[in-house]
C-alpha cells in the first residue's frame, strides 16, 4: 500500500452536488444545462487540495497532514464552461473554530462535467483563463460561458480525504 497520497481532496457527496446542479440548471443556457443534466460522474466529486504531480515536489505539506478527516465548508463562486469541461470555482469558508481548508490549486474548484475523465484537470486552465481575462474585462475565445455565482447556490460540506 502506498503511504504517500496521490492527491488530497475535499470530498463532496454526490447527493450535495446533484442538489446543487438542480439549482444551477435553470441559470444555464439550454445546451449547457442539457449536457450537465445527462452527465453521470462515477467516482464522486472533490476539490483537489494537493496533487503529488503538481504541488510541493510531491511532499505533503504539514498543514494538510493535520487536516485528514476534518470537515470544511465551501461556497460556489463561479461557473465556467468550454468544449472540454464545466467547472465550479469555490471559496473556502471559515469554520466556527476559525479553521479553514486550503488548496495548492490557484483556482480551487469542482469539475462538474468533462468530455473524458483524463481532461478533468483542464478545469484549472479554464478557470485561470477566465480569471486572467476578467482582470482586463474580457472572456477568452474558448470559453462558452462564465458566470459569477457568489451567494446564489448552497454551501457545500466536505471532508478531507487522502486518496492513495
Amino acid at each position: 500500500k502506498k503511504t504517500r497520497p496521490e492527491y488530497i481532496g475535499l470530498e463532496i457527496s454526490s447527493e450535495q452536488v446533484e442538489n446543487l446542479k438542480q439549482q444551477l440548471l435553470p441559470l444555464l443556457q439550454a445546451p449547457t444545462a442539457e449536457k450537465l443534466k445527462q452527465f453521470v460522474k462515477d467516482d464522486g466529486y472533490h476539490v483537489t487540495l494537493w496533487h503529488h504531480l503538481a504541488h510541493n515536489n510531491g511532499v505533503v505539506p504539514d498543514q494538510l497532514k493535520r487536516m485528514e478527516g476534518l470537515v470544511f465548508l465551501v461556497e460556489p463562486v463561479l461557473f465556467a464552461e468550454d468544449d472540454t469541461c464545466m467547472a465550479l470555482e469555490i471559496r473556502f469558508l471559515t469554520n466556527a473554530d476559525g479553521s479553514s481548508a486550503m488548496s495548492f490549486n490557484a483556482c480551487p474548484h469542482i469539475t462538474l462535467w468533462f468530455v473524458e475523465a483524463s481532461q478533468a484537470k483542464h478545469s484549472n486552465v479554464l478557470l485561470q483563463g477566465v480569471r486572467d481575462a476578467a482582470k482586463v474585462g474580457q472572456v477568452p475565445d474558448t470559453v462558452k460561458s462564465a458566470m459569477p455565482l457568489q451567494g446564489m447556490l448552497p454551501v457545500l460540506r466536505g471532508n478531507v480525504k487522502f486518496n492513495r
